[in-house]
């Protein structure tokens, strides 16, 4: 297990010497420098580890594995082949929505499942804030492998991929490819399944026909229909009576422990209207009042006035008959003719 210590930042020197300098022989090279790297760090753990009387061999096991699973990534890197990083594919489902971050140049798969009758699928991207969006391929070949920039069935047009899935044999996932840009980004993603619009029936079709239908077929029957109705009937019974045995056993298990209920806001309206109309009415009969009043005290005025005015005639009328009416009657009896 001794091994010679590598200083911290000395470079490996090692090469995969099957690559090249192409961008997969960097990726594999940086690989290398982090395997290199961490087996340097594990001898100082190593020798912690042998201080702790931990056994030689499972220091070597553990750093096998990890050796192994590195490896492993490498060749997967150099058998993909592609420029962004390799990642397992993410369930995308029917109506989700959801917002993803995406770093300079990176890729995701997705995978839609599709059912087994003819629908229509939607995959629609927008960017927060706007601006150019990211690529999207999609492919659902059966047996096929995951879709690239090279090798697709669909490409996205303005943000949006539309697929009409005709249930063929096989054809059970849509696989989708999102390819970053060179900046990072936010972006919202949305999936839409529905039935072709052909297929698909009028808003409320399909049950008004199972309504209808079931209608034809008891009219066709008149004792079933008689039945039927007295079993709605009855059971509409039986219910309202659950609920007042229910309602009065609960109030008689809780006696005096049921506070006052409070009034939903429908009663608290009524309640305000009823108020409102209660003082309208009381406005109105006191208004009525007062008017009343008022012509009564206008009809006694105008008596009085009459009074006074006939009372003023008779005044006139006597001092008229004083000084007027007597004198012509007397004073031809006091005067001489002249002769």
């Amino acid at each position: 297990l001794a091994r010679r210590p590598r200083s911290a930042g000395a470079p490996c020197g090692r090469r995969c010497p099957l690559l090249g300098g192409s961008s997969i022989s960097g990726r594999a090279n940086a690989r290398i420098e982090e395997l290199d790297d961490i087996c340097a760090d594990s001898d100082l753990q190593m020798t912690r580890v042998m201080t702790e009387k931990v056994t030689a061999a499972d220091v070597s096991e553990s750093h096998e594995a990890r050796f192994l699973d590195l490896l492993e990534g490498v060749e997967a890197a150099v058998a993909a082949g592609l420029e962004g990083e390799v990642l397992a594919a993410r369930p995308l489902r029917a109506g989700d929505n959801i917002f993803v971050d995406f770093a300079p140049q990176e890729q995701r798969y997705y995978a839609v499942p599709l059912p087994a009758r003819c629908v229509e699928v939607m995959i629609n991207v927008a960017r927060a804030g706007g601006g150019p969006l990211p690529s999207m391929y999609a492919s659902s070949a059966p047996g096929a492998a995951k879709p690239t920039k090279q090798d697709h069935e669909l490409e996205g047009e303005a943000g949006e991929v539309h697929y009409r899935h005709e249930a063929e044999p096989g054809r059970t996932v849509l696989q989708l490819l999102v390819v970053g840009l060179d900046e990072p980004l936010e972006v919202r993603l949305r999936c839409t399944v529905r039935r072709p619009e052909e297929e698909a029936p009028p808003h409320g079709v399909s049950v008004r026909k199972r309504v209808e239908e079931k209608l034809a077929h008891m009219r066709q029957d008149p004792a079933e229909l008689e039945a039927r109705l007295s079993a709605a009937k009855a059971h509409q019974r039986e219910k309202r009576k659950e609920l007042r045995q229910a309602a009065m056993h609960f109030a008689a298990q809780h006696q005096g422990q049921i506070l006052a209920r409070r009034p939903s806001r429908c009663e608290e309206g009524q309640a305000r209207a009823r108020s409102r109309k209660a003082e309208q009415r009381a406005h109105v009969e006191q208004r009525r009042l007062e008017a009343e009043q008022a012509h009564e005290e206008r009809a006694l005025r105008w008596t009085l006035k009459e009074e006074e005015w006939r009372q003023a005639r008779l005044e006139q009328e006597a001092m008229q008959e004083n000084r007027v009416v007597r004198p012509r009657e007397w004073l031809p009896g006091v005067l001489v003719p002249a002769p």
